[in-house]
């Protein structure tokens, strides 16, 4: 997979939950948000 396109993925899931955010952009890529 490009990585390119993985970023692409990531940013458009990132727009896509702005509001509601359930991930986080971590130095290791994304994660799933911290609930807690």
């Amino acid at each position: 997979m490009q990585d390119s396109k993985l970023l692409d993925a990531g940013m458009e899931v990132l727009k896509n939950n702005i509001n509601q955010p359930i991930l986080e952009l971590t130095p290791h890529g994304l994660k799933p948000k911290d609930m807690s």
